[in-house]
């Protein structure tokens, strides 16, 4: 059974754009503010820059980060209050666990 571990957080960036941040390994991608508002309401999937993609779980609680082949998921509640309180609040970033 798989698991989930906090590796890292979404935080707010400049013009409008979501750092995708990982724990010891520094920012892994960017994200615009207006993508991401559209993932957590159903239109996916949008582009992570330099290379990834974020759409929405099945389920709809995560919103799934694929950077590079590795897979991070973010809950989102968390994400949408992070949007809703531009630009004081952050998201914590999961991974993996087998």
């Amino acid at each position: 059974m798989s698991g989930y571990l906090k590796v890292g957080r979404l935080l707010p960036g400049e013009n409008d754009e979501i750092l995708v941040i990982v724990d010891g390994s520094g920012e892994i991608g960017r994200v615009t503010k207006a993508d991401v508002i559209l993932t957590c309401g159903g239109v996916e999937p949008f582009p992570i820059l330099p290379s990834g993609e974020m759409d929405l779980s099945t389920p709809g609680k995560a919103v799934k980060f694929t950077v590079n082949g590795v897979l991070f998921l973010a809950i989102r509640r968390q994400v949408v209050n992070m949007i809703n309180k531009w630009p004081r609040r952050k998201a914590a970033l999961f991974g993996v666990v087998e």
